[in-house]
């Protein structure tokens, strides 16, 4: 079983992966757009969720 990053890595290198790498993103609240408070949001979403990569917005 392949780690979230050697996942990420292998379909960005034209390999296949042992599964497809998985996201999602949402625009968070306007009191989440910056600071702590957008860190602490989308360590949460990636926690939460379990995924392979996250986007930065």
């Amino acid at each position: 079983m392949m780690t979230k990053r050697q996942r990420v890595e292998s379909v960005l290198q034209g390999q296949r992966p042992d599964c497809s790498p998985v996201s999602f993103w949402h625009h968070f609240e306007p009191h989440q757009i910056t600071g702590q408070a957008a860190l602490d949001a989308l360590l949460r979403h990636l926690e939460t969720y379990d995924l392979d990569f996250l986007k930065v917005m």
